[in-house]
């Protein structure tokens, strides 16, 4: 079989395995090319075995886990700890795959000069244990890592935090000291995880505080964490 007939396969197979054409597209495709029957028909059964599905349970192995881990982000420093970090967490902001600062569990963010930032946050976002993500939730988690007694990791990031406030019920106020144009991609430090708040507070240590894709089923510190998926 030449190249171009090669090529052309590949890429109905993709299509096929995508979900953009069924298998009798890609078996009549596979045939105008000039293959057998028996060879379409084998193509499209390999192309369709790579079909992502859904459901199942996915494992991990992580080196780096000790018996000091815990749910609590301003201490994270392990591989381990920050798989647990993603897996179960969201951030103000976060960097794609393409190197793209992009919004997180703010929609939106702006400043004219780089030292009020503004933040506006994705409406309807719920923690795992029902509660709605509000301003206050924000504002609690990164004065947090501010605060005088923190031994978290990420104090020094947010020490030039000078005052932040909430504006309305979506939108987060960050006064900085001096200007940082950067400062949005500091908010996606992993250790700046969203958690929720209660008069004010955070639970660092709770499990079900989180906004992320999993929920924690399992923490057992330096040996394994299992997770189901939200709902």
């Amino acid at each position: 079989m030449d190249k171009r007939k090669e090529t052309y396969l590949a890429r109905q197979a993709r299509r096929l395995t995508t979900g953009e054409i069924n298998r009798r597209r890609f078996v009549m495709s596979a045939l105008a090319t000039g293959v057998t029957l028996p060879t379409a028909m084998s193509l499209a059964g390999r192309a369709e075995a790579m079909t992502p599905k859904s459901g199942g349970t996915f494992r991990q192995a992580l080196g780096h886990g000790s018996t000091t881990d815990s749910l609590d982000p301003a201490t994270a420093e392990n591989d381990f700890s920050t798989t647990v970090i993603y897996s179960r967490g969201n951030h103000l902001t976060e960097v794609s795959n393409t190197g793209e600062l992009v919004g997180d569990l703010s929609e939106s963010f702006e400043s004219a000069d780089a030292k009020t930032w503004v933040f506006n946050l994705r409406p309807g976002v719920e923690f795992h244990n029902g509660k709605t993500l509000t301003p206050e939730d924000v504002i609690a988690s990164i004065n947090y890592h501010r605060a005088e007694d923190s031994k978290s990791a990420a104090k020094g990031l947010v020490t030039q935090v000078a005052d932040i406030r909430k504006d309305g019920d979506n939108q987060v106020i960050i006064e900085l000291e001096g200007a940082n144009a950067d400062f949005p991609y500091i908010m996606s430090d992993y250790h700046l995880m969203i958690q929720a708040s209660a008069d004010g507070a955070i639970d660092a240590q709770a499990a079900d505080n989180g906004t992320g894709g999993y929920m924690v089923e399992v923490f057992e510190p330096g040996v394994r964490a299992t997770f189901t998926r939200n709902p």
